[in-house]
């Protein structure tokens, strides 16, 4: 798939989000979703989770280190997901494209972030249908 920039931000970091002064989340398990839905809602999870504020987090935007050596690259993305906008797909494939990159970006509409969990859906089986065709073209042992 030929990518162009169509102008848009490469940065996946939504501005919406405001500073929050609570602590860092150490624990990890699902007992924390309750307080990671209530981060989210008030748009201060990135904060909570990295101690920085949302403008100091841009070095880590992956689309900043695409180069020449990036491997080729299947994207797939919800175009309802609430956690990850699908336009950060469209910022990663963006810059593979620049970088000469072979990549494919598939956006699932109506999807969520999880939307793959119901392997009898059939869009689902579409979707990992186009995970096995591209590692099969891409990386199949020769």
């Amino acid at each position: 798939m030929r990518i162009r920039d169509q102008g848009f931000q490469l940065c996946c970091f939504d501005e919406a989000y405001k500073p929050h002064a609570s602590g860092i989340i150490s624990e990890a398990s699902f007992e924390r979703f309750p307080y990671y839905v209530y981060t989210r809602q008030k748009g201060t999870w990135p904060q909570t989770v990295t101690g920085r504020e949302i403008q100091a987090l841009g070095e880590f935007c992956p689309e900043k280190e695409v180069n020449a050596d990036y491997p080729d690259t299947l994207l797939i993305h919800g175009t309802n997901d609430t956690d990850v906008p699908y336009e950060c797909s469209m910022g990663m494939a963006f810059a593979l494209g620049r970088a000469g990159r072979s990549v494919e970006l598939h956006l699932v509409a109506g999807r969520g972030h999880v939307f793959d969990l119901n392997t009898n859906d059939p869009e689902v089986s579409k979707v990992y249908k186009w995970i096995i065709t591209f590692l099969s073209l891409h990386f199949s042992a020769h």
